[in-house]
């Protein structure tokens, strides 16, 4: 063992083995053993023919991210809220922050906008 350790080559040699090793075996972990690697996040796309975009965003979007908003409880944080208003239909993109479950997220944002359809 001692004879290891006199040559600083046979050293670098076992590290790198070790580090090549480490690496492939990190490459074969199942992707289930990963946790979450990004926030949930949720895009609700409304679309509007007639309505020009700053009309559908004085009448209806405000109504809309105002409804997003108002999602924050106790166990749904939400970081951002992005908007953007594109020829014929308006995305709303609901960033939420660390920890939300997704399936949860994704059901109170769809409750939020389908509550909101039959004022459409």
């Amino acid at each position: 063992m001692s004879s290891l350790y006199r040559s600083p080559l046979r050293v670098y040699l076992c590290l790198g083995l070790l580090a090549l090793f480490g690496i492939y075996a990190g490459l074969k972990l199942p992707v289930s053993m990963f946790p979450n690697s990004s926030k949930p996040t949720v895009m609700v796309i409304v679309p509007y023919s007639s309505l020009a975009p700053d009309e559908f965003a004085k009448v209806y979007g405000s109504l809309i991210e105002n409804r997003l908003r108002s999602l924050r409880d106790n166990t749904i944080r939400i970081e951002t809220i992005e908007t953007s208003y594109n020829a014929g239909e308006a995305q709303f993109k609901v960033i939420f922050d660390w920890g939300v479950e997704q399936k949860r997220a994704l059901k109170e944002v769809e409750t939020s906008v389908f509550g909101l359809s039959g004022q459409f």
